[in-house]
């Protein structure tokens, strides 16, 4: 689940790494 990983890096685009994890899981 690298999606918390780049919340880490882009705390800012944290709402569109969810949707994204949420549509598109690694």
């Amino acid at each position: 689940m690298r999606q918390y990983e780049y919340n880490n890096q882009y705390g800012q685009q944290i709402s569109i790494r969810e949707d994204l994890a949420v549509r598109y899981p690694d």
